[in-house]
């Protein structure tokens, strides 16, 4: 009967260096009226560079590991990835509140805002892509966020509202897949993008 191979243990390294700048400007009523006001402005710029290494530690201590056997030899590692991600946003948003009744506030919100992401990366190894496919990439998005409030205080201990708000969720930069990952998912009609659409979520409350 043939010899399985020993359990080894295959050790995940991550190191990342990052680099951000964010700001954002407001201006606002004195509050001392029915109808209260705030617009801003927001900017981000971001980037992150980094390194992952899976390093196989049975290499150490036998010929025939898993990474050897694929590559006669060449590494003792199933993944070594370098990555630079980066993004930059820009928004501008306004919220507005009237007292129209007493006890009665009506409020009014926006967002808009624009976005660049993207990722460029380089790997080697028995996980990383094929050689030729796509790793890496970048998208550019915007969208406009509006919210809206009814709230009533039936007595100064009580308060009583409902709300309605629009939210985004930004896209996420994606790694290539490896071959035989790759087959897998075309076989399942899915395919993965280098980095995906954003998301978009409708929350309503009620309190």
């Amino acid at each position: 009967a043939a010899e399985l191979l020993p359990p080894a243990a295959w050790l995940f390294q991550e190191k990342r260096e990052a680099e951000a700048f964010t700001q954002e400007i407001r201006l606002q009523s004195r509050g001392d009226g029915a109808f209260r006001w705030t617009v801003g402005a927001f900017y981000l710029d971001q980037e992150t560079d980094g390194r992952q290494h899976i390093r196989d530690l049975g290499c150490e201590r036998t010929p025939t590991c898993l990474p050897l056997m694929f590559t006669g030899g060449a590494q003792d590692f199933p993944l070594d990835l370098t990555f630079n991600l980066f993004e930059k946003q820009k928004a501008v948003f306004v919220d507005t509140s009237y007292e129209f009744a007493p006890r009665w506030t009506l409020g009014l919100g926006a967002r808009y805002l624009e976005e660049d992401i993207g990722v460029k990366l380089g790997s080697t190894g028995i996980l990383a892509p094929p050689p030729g496919a796509s790793n890496g990439g970048e998208d550019s998005a915007s969208k406009f966020n509006p919210a809206a409030s009814v709230t009533f205080k039936p007595t100064d201990d009580l308060t009583l509202y409902a709300q309605a708000a629009e939210g985004f969720r930004r896209g996420v930069a994606n790694q290539a897949l490896p071959q035989a990952c790759r087959d897998q998912a075309a076989q399942m009609g899915l395919t993965l993008q280098a980095v995906t659409e954003p998301d978009t979520i409708r929350n309503y409350e009620l309190g």
